[in-house]
């Protein structure tokens, strides 16, 4: 557990910049999103695999760097998304001041983390429940289900919030 936490701290930096050079986020966020299902996932076949602990350790370092990079792809998009808002905002309006325009940063990132905290909530009660009737490795195959399809509406937030960001 504590090596999948440990890469996670190690990668943050890394994703941090891939993010400020990539031209594409929602493909960014897909693919770490989709390895960070498929981590999650593939803890489901260690209780069947012979090398059930390599491939837990190996799933486990794919959800510690995988899920620090979504994480660091949704807080620094709120946070570009909301300069970009208040940056279109102040140029209409000359009067607004420095201050005002950066006030916000931290308001968008804890959207975005309260967001998180909520889904977050609900994981180890749906789990608890479908190992309880259905069996450990059900549990993780659609826990890694249930990560991807978390995902995939974050990449219609984004759009959306660009495009409303650039609106003539």
């Amino acid at each position: 557990m504590g090596l999948g936490l440990i890469c996670g701290i190690i990668s943050a930096p890394i994703f941090g910049r891939i993010y400020d050079k990539t031209k594409n986020i929602r493909r960014l966020l897909l693919v770490c999103g989709l390895v960070m299902s498929i981590g999650v996932a593939g803890i489901a076949i260690t209780t069947t695999a012979p090398l059930g602990l390599y491939i837990a350790g190996i799933s486990n370092v794919l959800v510690g760097i995988f899920s620090t990079a979504v994480f660091t792809i949704a807080y620094a998009s709120a946070k570009e998304t909301n300069r970009k808002r208040t940056t279109e905002i102040s140029n209409e309006d000359d009067t607004k001041s420095t201050i005002t325009k950066n006030s916000y940063d931290t308001l968008a990132i804890g959207w975005v983390n309260c967001l998180s905290l909520f889904g977050a909530f609900w994981v180890p009660i749906f789990f608890s429940f479908v190992v309880q009737h259905v069996g450990y490795a059900t549990a993780w195959l659609l826990g890694g289900i249930s990560s991807l399809l978390f995902v995939l509406p974050s990449l219609g937030i984004m759009t959306a919030k660009v495009k409303s960001c650039y609106r003539d």
